[in-house]
């Protein structure tokens, strides 16, 4: 059990790291290439989530969203660091 447990963690960081990496990344390149099909091609974001909604029970007010902004170099990224990281 405890491996397994492990094993879940080192995923959920590859995949948080990977993402930051990768999001901070494709932000540096869409400011150093000119612009073109190339920069469109690496800064063209993909959302994923539901906007924010607000649930009123006049005691208290509960707000819940979340968006993922996916792009190819986020993809990048979380693979990039999954290959390095697994021998981990």
């Amino acid at each position: 059990m405890p491996l397994r447990r492990k094993r879940t963690g080192v995923l959920v960081l590859i995949l948080i790291v990977g993402a930051l990496v990768g999001s901070g990344l494709g932000k540096i390149l869409g400011a150093v290439i000119p612009a073109g099909p190339a920069r469109d091609f690496f800064i063209q974001v993909v959302n994923i989530g539901f906007s924010p909604f607000t649930l009123d029970l006049s005691v208290i007010r509960l707000t819940l969203g979340f968006t993922f902004e996916i792009n190819i170099i986020t993809i990048l990224g979380v693979l990039l660091l999954a290959y390095v990281l697994k021998w981990f």
